[in-house]
């Protein structure tokens, strides 16, 4: 077992990028369920012990009695499915669903590490070229602004364009959504945690990506990102945006699971922002710079568009 621990070690580091505290406490964890069980092999584990477990350490006693544990706040619960995760992954599971036997309704995301710069430089590189049909505009578009911008998924996916569908081509009095230009600089409003209005500026390459699929989605709907396979367009919703960021991250050469890349990419930009703000602890952040091969005919542009097909 010690092997299979060292692939769960590496698993942990570079297929969920969790930081080393999170890494070093599911590996203390997870050898409580191997000895308690008395397990020296992944075709040991079946169904009936994982929910044994489940229900045993769901439960905790306190002074006011026992209670029920949320499992989102059980390390161990939480090392436990991860490894059951880990070995479905490598198709070394005994029994399929044993990871789901553990229902994690909230779980505390673990703290992820972002990319690092050589990773930064590939992806940021790709998703220029990652634009040869609408779906692959749209999540190029996507991943930029949760690369540049830090907000949460749900947050990019509930934005609005103005109501002329494109960025930078409204009229006055038109209404803008949650899009604004001053200058050259294009912002972005949204609502935060505390109900109050924020903006953050959005970087010229994500501009330009963001445009780019906009000009050229099929049909124009006011919702940002659509799901536009039916003939009305509809908002895309959490689980199809990690799908398509999940495939991005594999042709771009960096499997992440599917649930965890917009993570990553949030990770990332918050890295990026503290750089900013601590010039003198760099993090060796890539600089992302526009390509000249994608063109816009945004007024904010100055050269001309050229659809991909």
């Amino acid at each position: 077992m010690q092997d299979l621990v060292r692939c769960f070690q590496d698993y942990l580091q570079n297929d969920c990028r969790y930081t080393s505290d999170v890494v070093h406490e599911y590996l203390e964890r997870l050898p409580q369920f191997l000895q308690r069980r008395n397990i020296s092999s992944p075709a040991q584990i079946n169904a009936f012990q994982v929910a044994d477990e489940w229900r045993k350490q769901r439960w905790q006693i306190t002074p006011a009695g026992i209670e029920s544990l949320d499992a989102g706040r059980s390390s161990y619960l939480l090392a436990l499915k991860e490894f059951l995760l880990f070995l479905e992954s490598r198709k070394i599971c005994p029994e399929p669903g044993l990871s789901d036997i553990i229902q994690i309704s909230s779980p505390a995301r673990p703290r992820l590490l972002g990319l690092n710069l050589s990773e930064q430089r590939r992806l940021s590189r790709f998703l220029y070229y990652y634009v040869n049909n609408d779906q692959q505009r749209k999540t190029s578009a996507l991943a930029a602004l949760l690369l540049h911008t830090g907000l949460s998924l749900r947050e990019i996916l509930n934005l609005d364009l103005p109501s002329q569908g494109l960025l930078g081509q409204h009229q006055p009095g038109d209404d803008q959504g949650d899009f604004f230009f001053e200058g050259d600089q294009l912002y972005l409003r949204y609502m935060d945690f505390s109900g109050a209005e924020r903006c953050i500026p959005v970087s010229p390459p994500a501009t330009l990506l963001v445009n780019f699929y906009l000009e050229n989605r099929p049909q124009k709907s006011r919702y940002l990102f659509t799901n536009t396979s039916r003939k009305k367009p509809n908002r895309l919703t959490s689980g199809q945006a990690e799908k398509l960021l999940e495939m991005l991250f594999r042709k771009a050469g960096l499997p992440f699971r599917k649930e965890l890349c917009a993570d990553i990419l949030i990770a990332t930009a918050r890295a990026i922002r503290d750089d900013a703000a601590n010039p003198h602890h760099s993090r060796n952040v890539f600089r992302m710079q526009p390509e000249t091969h994608l063109q816009t005919s945004s007024p904010h542009r100055t050269t001309e568009h050229r659809k991909i097909a």
